[in-house]
């Protein structure tokens, strides 16, 4: 966890998982993996793109560590560096961050750019969920 400082008052303003080191059901994904967890995975697959400079990336990842816990069995929950990797994050069209999309069958199926509530983020998580599960 590392503490988020305000600019002006250096007041901490809010504590925050210091990405990758996070220990829970959002795995930290490499390139050699990708093909093999992300693109041939037989269930929907979350990759949330960040970097560590980012913050807005770094106000998803609480969120999305709580739905990865919460959906486990369901969804799988990776997130990719796009600093470590950029090879992949450049053959997925990722231009700005933070970037999540839902891969099914090796294809994206919905993406989400930028900050979302958590109840946007959960209800574009079960809206993933659901839409494979006649099938």
């Amino acid at each position: 966890m590392r503490m988020i400082l305000c600019a002006v008052c250096a007041l901490g303003l809010m504590t925050l998982p210091a990405y990758p080191d996070a220990g829970t059901t959002m795995h930290v994904i490499t390139g050699a993996e990708f093909n093999r967890e992300v693109l041939r995975g037989d269930m929907p697959v979350l990759v949330d793109f960040w970097a560590q400079w980012c913050g807005p990336c770094l106000m998803v990842a609480p969120i999305l560590e709580d739905l990865s816990e919460k959906y486990a069995g369901k969804m799988k929950f990776f997130k990719l560096n796009v600093d470590e990797h950029q090879g992949i994050a450049r053959r997925w069209g990722i231009t700005r961050i933070p970037c999540i999309k839902i891969f099914r069958g090796g294809r994206v199926v919905d993406e989400l750019w930028g900050f979302y509530p958590r109840d946007e983020m959960e209800s574009f998580i079960t809206r993933n969920i659901h839409r494979g599960a006649g099938r």
